[in-house]
């Protein structure tokens, strides 16, 4: 795929907003049993500061995860789909935390299901049961009860064998498009890459200010390698 994309990119010119799980690094099992590449963090750097580019993580993560995955390395984070915003030109922000109502619930759900991973966020509540890929129906049926017990605007979002319950109106394509408005982004061209159903909407946004959305799956063979690879290679590339 490098001919077709990188003939009409020049690092200076592009703002690469990137997801990590899947696309930077491989899934895992649980979140916290991540293999952070070796290269990873010298190869963001490169690009920010050697070639310039413009470079945001956007990812369902919280931000402290991002910092430490990445030896707290200075670049901008959007962390869980855009409800914390760590972007140079907006300065820190986040939505009020999940509600409180939901802890016994959740204590209950940990102690009756010991294969499902409950990952509690700042703005949301992730239920991950890749180690048992059939509790799924009762894993969303259990999501939908807890939003029926939130304000209304909570949703349930599921993906990448990850259900998680989360604020509505909240999501990727709306933060690349705030963050391609500040004067660090701006007139820039937006690549957005990225690997699963909930990144759709960033794909969206990013064709339609011109920029290229490249999904790991069709463009990179489903490999995060292979997207580590195009991006060592991408201040090479000239208009």
């Amino acid at each position: 795929m490098d001919s077709q994309y990188s003939r009409h990119l020049r690092a200076t010119d592009c703002a690469l907003f990137l997801d990590f799980d899947g696309t930077l690094i491989d899934l895992a099992p649980t979140p916290q049993s991540v293999r952070i590449p070796r290269e990873l963090v010298s190869l963001l750097r490169e690009l920010l500061t050697t070639f310039a580019t413009r470079v945001c993580i956007v990812t369902g993560r919280p931000v402290p995860d991002i910092r430490r995955f990445l030896h707290h390395l200075e670049i901008d984070v959007v962390g869980e789909h855009g409800a914390e915003m760590c972007v140079q030109g907006i300065g820190a922000s986040s939505l009020p935390a999940w509600p409180v109502s939901w802890k016994d619930h959740l204590l209950t759900l940990d102690r009756c299901i010991p294969s499902l991973v409950v990952e509690t966020k700042k703005t949301a509540v992730a239920l991950h049961y890749r180690q048992q890929p059939e509790l799924e129906p009762e894993v969303i049926q259990f999501a939908e009860l807890l939003r029926s017990h939130a304000p209304s605007d909570y949703m349930v979002v599921t993906s990448n064998m990850t259900t998680e319950i989360r604020r509505v109106r909240i999501d990727k394509g709306t933060a690349i498009r705030t963050a391609m408005q500040t004067p660090r982004y701006h007139g820039r061209r937006p690549i957005f890459i990225a690997d699963d159903e909930t990144d759709i909407v960033g794909f969206d946004v990013v064709r339609a200010m011109g920029g290229l959305a490249l999904h790991v799956g069709t463009d990179f063979d489903g490999k995060p390698a292979n997207v580590r690879r195009w991006l060592g290679t991408f201040g090479n590339y000239q208009a």
